[in-house]
């Protein structure tokens, strides 16, 4: 039976370093650290399996938890994964993934989705007969949904905040409050100015 060892506290808060994922036994770990071989030489593994250099290790290291949640033994590193579950977590440890690797991407997705709800809602109330400005200025308050709800929650379900430090997702938070008011003002202002003009 494996021993169960936590990520070193010391390895949170710097920023560059490895995921890697390891077999012991019928159970898979998947860790963090800044120093690989140091760490693979501490656990004795029965096999590495995958390890994936990346600017802040503990980001895809959390979505990866969340991912794989139900597998989970709990308060451990470890996870009993299936087969298609093994094949998928290696492909994230490698190009072939398509988890974002830091939280900073958080607020890209978040834009993303933003531009693209702003675009559905645009083009939906052009087909209803808007008018240019007044569809424009109805598809800003949707477009801003996606960065109220980063604001609020934290994160898009890609990652548990418990296994994240302390205040980690409130520099995302604060990104995405400053988005969402400066695209919510954008949208008064402009209904405003359709109201004074329209009078």
């Amino acid at each position: 039976m494996p021993t169960f060892i936590h990520s070193d506290p010391l390895e949170e808060d710097s920023m560059s370093g490895y995921v890697y994922l390891v077999r012991n036994a019928d159970l898979y770990m998947i860790g963090r650290t800044n120093e690989l071989e140091k760490k693979i030489k501490s656990l004795k593994p029965d096999e590495i399996i995958k390890t994936l250099k990346v600017d802040d290790p503990r980001y895809l290291q959390a979505r990866l938890f969340r991912r794989y949640k139900s597998k989970r033994i709990p308060d451990t590193n470890y996870f009993r994964l299936t087969n298609d579950q093994l094949v998928d977590c290696s492909n994230h440890l490698s190009s072939k993934g398509y988890l974002p690797s830091t939280l900073a991407a958080e607020v890209t997705i978040g834009l993303t989705a933003s531009l693209l709800l702003f675009v559905i809602a645009f083009v939906i109330a052009m087909c209803l007969g808007k008018g240019l400005a007044n569809s424009f200025a109805f598809s800003l308050p949707i477009g801003s949904i996606p960065m109220w709800s980063l604001f609020f929650i934290g994160s898009f379900g890609g990652y548990d905040i418990k296994d994240l430090p302390l205040f980690s997702s409130w520099i995302n938070r604060a990104k995405a409050l400053v988005y969402a008011i400066i695209i919510t003002s954008f949208s008064y202002f402009t209904f405003s100015f359709l109201t004074n003009i329209n009078t």
